[in-house]
């Protein structure tokens, strides 16, 4: 994962999206889009931002003959995609910051999903340091013929949000809610750690 840097001086274009020049700018949303990062003000800075959204986002798409392997059940690779764009998604949603994902962990192919099935899949940031965000990404199979809804993949996407020279910038932290959020948070806290020690090593290594 990238280490922590300062922001750069101009905020992502895409914080704006959806706001014409006439439009009413919120003090909280402009406070957002200037931050900056100045020496130890950093942490007391990202602490100021506060997420656009923490709901979960949904995709939906069917299985179709080209999505499947040679077994006839939905490519790994294909619901890897699907899994990474919920991520991105569900991050950018949260932070409303442009993403891109840095690592995948815990993935977890639960049941195969067939040609026709509905695959629906569902991202949620549950984690946060002070430029990226931890998204846990759980994948369903619905067949068409009684709509029973099967868990069939899950995994965690670190997402590391950028600016538009791709150098990172703060996000808003999340809150966990909760004993499960808490505990969710923790594991991936956890796997993070983890990534980076073994980073770390590989570094030394090298």
């Amino acid at each position: 994962m990238p280490p922590d840097t300062r922001a750069t001086a101009h905020p992502l274009p895409s914080a704006m999206d959806g706001y014409s020049q006439s439009s009413t700018i919120t003090p909280r949303l402009k406070q957002f889009c200037c931050v900056r990062f100045k020496g130890d003000d950093a942490a007391e800075v990202v602490m100021s931002l506060q997420p656009f959204s923490t709901e979960p986002v949904t995709l939906a798409e069917e299985v179709f003959p080209g999505d499947t392997n040679a077994y006839g059940t939905l490519f790994g690779g294909r619901l890897m995609a699907l899994m990474d764009k919920a991520a991105g998604f569900s991050a950018s949603k949260f932070a409303h910051r442009e993403f891109v994902t840095v690592s995948v962990d815990s993935l977890e192919f639960i049941n195969p999903a067939h040609k026709g099935d509905i695959i629906e899949v569902v991202g949620k940031v549950v984690y946060t340091s002070t430029h990226s965000a931890g998204c846990k990404v759980q994948a369903y199979a619905l067949s068409k013929s009684d709509w029973e809804r099967k868990e069939i993949c899950s995994g965690y996407f670190f997402m590391v949000a950028i600016d538009g020279n791709g150098r990172p910038v703060p996000i808003p932290q999340f809150t966990p809610q909760g004993e499960g959020e808490q505990e969710e948070w923790d594991t991936v806290a956890e796997i993070r750690e983890h990534l980076l020690a073994l980073r770390r090593r590989r570094e030394a290594q090298s």
